[in-house]
């Protein structure tokens, strides 16, 4: 039914022109991820991508990271959408039991390093309240 519907949400946006009719119709089977072309050196990688608090507090949609396996870039986006997720209630790929602070931690700090004019080091407590707020547990 969800493949169905996101079909036809995008054929009504194709005639309409607003997408551009050489997009794929691929419905992902994640929550933010998503596939990139393929190129003459292979297969495009699997895209997490997440919207996030910046360290204003403002929404800032970005690349969490790129993966060679769509399972990991969906737990890689939970990760970072536990910690940092700008929704209440954010939709998750898998239940949150399945990660642990730690792992939030590890998350936040990988995106501090890669991205520091966006995500500060200093988030990290802010981080791992929200990850608790949204039942992750202390191990895994």
């Amino acid at each position: 039914a969800d493949y169905s519907q996101e079909e036809a949400r995008r054929q009504s946006k194709r005639a309409r022109g607003i997408l551009p009719s050489n997009l794929p119709l691929v419905f992902d089977a994640y929550f933010g991820v998503t596939r990139e072309p393929s190129t003459a050196a292979g297969p495009g990688q699997w895209l997490a991508k997440a919207k996030l608090l910046s360290a204003e507090n403002r929404p800032t949609h970005m690349v969490v990271g790129r993966f060679d396996d769509e399972e990991d870039a969906a737990r890689a986006r939970d990760l970072a959408v536990l910690g940092l997720g700008s929704a209440s209630c954010p939709k998750l790929n898998f239940d949150a039991d399945m990660y642990s602070l730690t792992m939030v931690e590890l998350m936040v700090m990988v995106l501090a390093e890669e991205h520091p004019q966006i995500i500060k080091p200093s988030m990290l407590h802010m981080a791992l309240r929200n990850a608790r707020n949204h039942g992750t547990p202390t191990q895994a």
